[in-house]
């Protein structure tokens, strides 16, 4: 648990300059960080996170998708929940995307990811200025 700690303070101070929202944490908590969501605003970034999350899956990087609505779920859908009941829940899930994150992750390799988000986001920048 100290290693992803660790590691979430690193990418906290690494991604400090993109635009993406980080994990925020209470200062009397203590996250295991089991996982290290980020969030993009597609129209702030340029790009969707599908975009984003395909990029780094290409480049060898094991993002991930956390977690459809409770709500979509086929269960709840059965039940009567639809889609744009919960705007916000939706507009957070369109844009987050889990980074690596276990103990076993090397600097190195946590500087990769860093590196390869970055230059997805940078290419997402020059198309649009084009």
């Amino acid at each position: 648990m100290a290693r992803r700690r660790a590691l979430a303070v690193r990418y906290d101070r690494l991604l400090a300059d993109l635009p993406l929202s980080r994990p925020w944490q209470h200062p009397d908590g203590r996250s295991s960080y089991h996982l290290y969501p980020v969030y993009f605003d597609a129209e702030r970034v340029g790009v969707t996170r599908r975009h984003i999350y395909d990029r780094l899956r290409e480049a060898g990087i094991g993002v991930q998708v956390h977690y459809i609505p409770v709500y979509l779920q086929p269960y709840y859908r059965r039940l009567g929940f639809r889609e744009e009941q919960f705007p916000e829940a939706e507009r957070y899930y369109r844009g987050a995307l889990s980074l690596p994150i276990y103990s076993g992750l090397s600097d190195v390799q946590q500087d990769e990811v860093v590196e390869a988000l970055r230059g997805v986001l940078a290419g997402a920048r020059d198309a649009k200025e084009l």
